[in-house]
This record gives C-alpha cells, structure tokens and sequence, in this order.
C-alpha cells in the first residue's frame, strides 16, 4: 500500500527531523531524489530561512515548487512569471489556513533564532506538538497546485497529441506524394506549429492575467497596441524583416515588464499587456516607457497606437475586458489628435449600432428601404 505525502512527513517528524526536513522528504522520491540528499539540501535551506523567522514547512514548500514550476532558462520569462505566481499563490492559501501567519515564532509560539528559544522548543516538545498542522495544510496545499497542474498539462498532452496525430498524416501524405507537395504545403504546416505555440503562451497568459485580477488590490489596466502601417513595412522589407520586429517588441516587453506585468503576441503586429498601477499618470507614465523602448527597430522607426482599458468590475469576462481594449486601439487609429485613447462606453454603443446596420443591409435592400441622394454639381461662372 503506498504511503501518503502526510503519512510520510509525519513518520519523519517522529523520526526527529526538522519540519523542513520532514515535509520536503516526504516529496522526495516524486521528484527521483535520494531521501539523504533531500534531507542535506532541507536542513540547511530550512535552518537559515527560520533564522529569517520564516516557518520551515514554507521553506520546504517552496522547495517542492520549485522543482514542479520553477524556471531553470533564464530567457524563460513566461515561465519564470508562472512559478513566481504559483508561490504567491502557496503564500496566500498557507496564511489563510494558519489564521495570517507564516512565521515559525507565531506558530511554535516560541522564537527558534535564539538559544533560550530553541531550548524551551525542545524542552516542551513543541515540535511535535505544533508542526503536524502547518505540515500538512502545506502538503494539502502543494497536492491541489500539482492537480490542477497536471490537469493543465494533460490539456496541452491532448492538444499535442492532436498535433502529432496530424503531423503523422502529414509525413505519411508526403511520402506518398512527395513530388506533389510544394512549398505552399510545408510553409502551411510550419504555420500550424506556429499556431499551435501561440495557443499554449496564450493560455498560460490568461490564467496568469485571471489570477492577476483575483489577487491583486491595485488598480488593473489591459493595454492593446498595435503598429500602424505594418502591412507596409512587410511590403516595403518583406515578412522576415517583419517577423524580426515582432520579436524585438518582444524581447523589450520582457525586459520592461515586472513579474506583475503580462504580455502577450496575440496575432500579427498587435499586442496585450496586463499590468497594476496607482494612479492614471502612472500608467501613462509606463505605456510611455514601453513606447520608447519599442519605436525604433535598425534604422526604421515604429509609430504605434494603444487602446487602454482599465478594469472596473472584476468579475466581467477576460474576453469582454480584452475586446474593450481593442475597441480603444481601433478608435486610436483612426484618432487624428492621440495615438492613447482609453475606453469609453461610446466605442461599444457605436460598435453595435454599425453591427446592426450592417446585419440588416440585406433585409434593407430586399424591402427597398435604401433613398438615393444626388449632390448636384454646377458652375457658378
């Protein structure tokens, strides 16, 4: 019968290990680890973060997700941004079980950085009295996050494995046909790799830009850019010399952007970023920073156009909240006075009243609804 993480923990508790100790062991083999290398890297690691007066199953938490959601690629700035969410998230849900606290002295009730304190720790055997509960509110936590990770990434396994299955036809077909497939083929299935990245950097955006909004106390902003006149540039350089823009964009907007700034590639030349602020000069402030990092690309400059949105309720749909953004942009473009607009009610009631004209053009011509207006043009000589 196989032991659970808390019945495991708990054997090494008694055993007299620390906290640390005790819980990352319990995660140990999960992630092929030697239980004595584990023990080595918890104790010291534990140890020195409770000198910080730090709880150690915190520690030790943060160690187990580290190895399911940290980044090792520091060019992994996607990923970088979801493990730093993920420890947020452990942070908030730990507290929250242990009444607001996650420091060792508030649980033990005793400070284990000083000698008096670690004497009367040991004296009264508050380890073993008082850990249990941080030990395994943090194993129920890390076991929720792995589920729900393992449940994103059976998702992404289906959507793979629907990928590969096409891409096996692919190679078969062109095995069979291979003098018939030309280049417009290949270049289409390149296509659908690419699509098919874009799906996943766009799912991992919204769930962090979700999560975003769920926990943050400041004020919230989606911020939607394009650049204007790109089909030129592709016309006038080619697509490569395009694509090569599109990438410089998106190194900057990586250097630019803190670990509470999304963004995102959403389709060709237009952009999404999420991001906190205080006050409306401040988050003019910042597009204006992201404007100056990213106008200027070799020896052709960039004229770009952004449509701002900033969040009002909350619980309105990510999709509604990203199309007010786009609603912005695009009145922006044809704004002859701002290249920054921000949402107004107006765009969305003008939105619909040109969708309802449209729709109902073909019913209007049928029942000959349509008057026809002649100017008269005349010389007044």
């Amino acid at each position: 019968m196989d032991v659970t993480h808390k019945e495991k923990a708990n054997e090494l508790l008694q055993q007299k290990y620390h906290c640390s100790q005790a819980l990352f062991g319990a995660f140990a083999e999960d992630f092929g680890l030697d239980s004595r290398l584990a023990f080595k890297l918890s104790t010291c690691f534990g140890a020195g973060l409770r000198m910080g007066e730090t709880c150690g199953c915190v520690t030790a938490s943060m160690m187990v997700l580290g190895l399911a959601f940290g980044f090792y690629d520091t060019q992994d700035r996607e990923l970088e941004m979801y493990g730093n969410r993920k420890t947020r998230e452990f942070m908030e849900r730990f507290k929250e079980a242990m009444g607001g606290s996650n420091l060792c002295r508030d649980i033990l009730q005793q400070d284990f950085a000083t000698k008096e304190g670690q004497a009367i720790i040991r004296q009264a055997g508050l380890i073993l009295k008082k850990c249990p509960k941080p030990i395994e509110v943090s194993i129920e936590i890390i076991e929720e996050m792995l589920a729900e990770y393992e449940k994103e990434l059976a998702e992404n396994r289906q959507i793979m494995e629907e990928y590969r299955k096409e891409e096996t036809d692919f190679k078969k077909q062109a095995e069979g046909m291979a003098d018939k497939w030309n280049d417009a083929d290949i270049a289409g299935h390149d296509k659908m790799q690419e699509v098919l990245k874009r799906m996943n950097k766009l799912s991992r955006f919204q769930k962090n830009v979700g999560s975003l909004i769920y926990s943050s106390v400041r004020r919230i902003a989606f911020i939607q850019f394009d650049i204007r006149g790109f089909k030129v540039i592709n016309d006038l350089y080619g697509e490569r010399f395009g694509d090569e823009v599109l990438y410089f964009i998106t190194d900057k907007l990586g250097e630019i952007c803190n670990e509470n700034q999304y963004f995102v590639n959403l389709r060709s030349d237009v952009f999404m970023i999420v991001t906190e602020y205080g006050t409306q000069e401040e988050l003019e402030e910042f597009i204006q920073r992201v404007d100056e990092n990213i106008s200027g690309f070799k020896n052709t400059e960039l004229n770009f156009v952004y449509g701002v949105y900033t969040v009002e309720d909350r619980d309105m749909e990510l999709r509604q909240m990203e199309d007010r953004a786009a609603m912005a942009r695009k009145a922006a473009k044809k704004n002859l006075v701002s290249r920054i607009l921000f949402y107004k009610e107006q765009f969305k009631e003008l939105l619909y009243t040109r969708k309802f004209i449209e729709e109902s053009m073909k019913a209007a011509v049928t029942k000959r609804q349509f008057q026809m207006y002649l100017q008269p043009k005349f010389s007044i000589a």
